[in-house]
């Protein structure tokens, strides 16, 4: 998010003042990056619905390890 010019500092850190403020704040921060960069790969990937097979193979490959 930083790249596009709208990392950390484009959440008014300087507002928020004392110690578990500023640490909700930073927890608050990255799971809204991580969300916006979720939502803009899935705009950038194909449109359909994962299959059955397909999400039992990656849960078999995960049972595994």
């Amino acid at each position: 998010m930083d790249q596009r010019g709208s990392g950390f500092d484009a959440y008014c850190r300087d507002k928020i003042t004392g110690d578990a403020r500023e640490l909700l704040f930073h927890v608050g921060v990255k799971i809204c990056d991580e969300h916006r960069a979720e939502w803009n790969a899935v705009q950038l990937t194909d449109s359909e619905r994962p299959t059955v097979g397909a999400v039992l193979d990656v849960l078999c490959h995960m049972g595994v390890h």
